[in-house]
């Protein structure tokens, strides 16, 4: 019994997840705006991987339904009301947007790993060990689409970081999004790599627009 549930938790994730390769429709447009409207839109979480009480984030993940929504709420904020044809057609594009955080501390007395400029890929399976992740960028991984430091493109759709160690904003192809699949940010000096993984958690995903 236990097994049917998270197969139907799983399935209905990936289909939420697969309608966001396509344009948000009007209706859903409108149903963004009133949530900007009435509440308080708040990112989605890429949660690490490992055991679901986990309580670590490794990133804030923008859908274009959650973009249009933040800009409602700082519309709502000013006394106005959003139109839906005043947005940017780059907030409507099906790429998702993932905040991603690097936190803690890098085991390296070379100092090497301090300096070096994270990177971020998505991976078709969980890495077994952190070694394996070269193998993955050459087998299947998917780079971002593109990738921005810090966190300022967040600006562009209204939004503020939700951590103060957002080091970089990758953006991947909705259509690549499913529950189950592993991100990882993660540094590497030659000699040494330091990683964060975080997976999209089914029970999660269920409820992302």
């Amino acid at each position: 019994m236990r097994l049917a549930a998270t197969t139907a938790v799983l399935l209905a994730a990936v289909v939420a997840l697969t309608a966001q390769t396509r344009a948000l429709s009007r209706a859903e447009i409108d149903a963004a705006i009133a949530l900007g409207e009435m509440g308080e839109p708040r990112p989605y979480l890429l949660r690490h991987q490992g055991q679901p009480d986990n309580p670590v984030v490794v990133g804030a993940v923008y859908t274009p339904f959650l973009r249009v929504a933040f800009l409602s709420r700082a519309a709502r904020d000013r006394g106005e009301r959003l139109d839906p044809a005043s947005l940017d057609p780059r907030v409507l594009e099906p790429l998702v947007y993932v905040a991603f955080r690097w936190y803690c501390c890098e085991d390296d007395p070379s100092g090497a790993l301090v300096v070096a400029e994270p990177k971020v890929l998505m991976l078709p399976v969980a890495p077994r060990a952190p070694q394996f992740v070269n193998v993955m960028d050459r087998h299947g991984a998917v780079r971002p689409i593109w990738s921005r430091k810090g966190s300022a493109v967040l600006e562009s759709f209204a939004g503020s970081p939700p951590y103060d160690d957002i080091v970089l904003v990758a953006a991947f192809p909705s259509g690549v999004l499913e529950a189950g699949r592993p991100f990882v940010i993660y540094k590497d000096s030659g000699t040494r790599q330091s990683i964060r993984t975080g997976v999209v958690r089914a029970d999660d995903a269920f409820a992302w627009r």
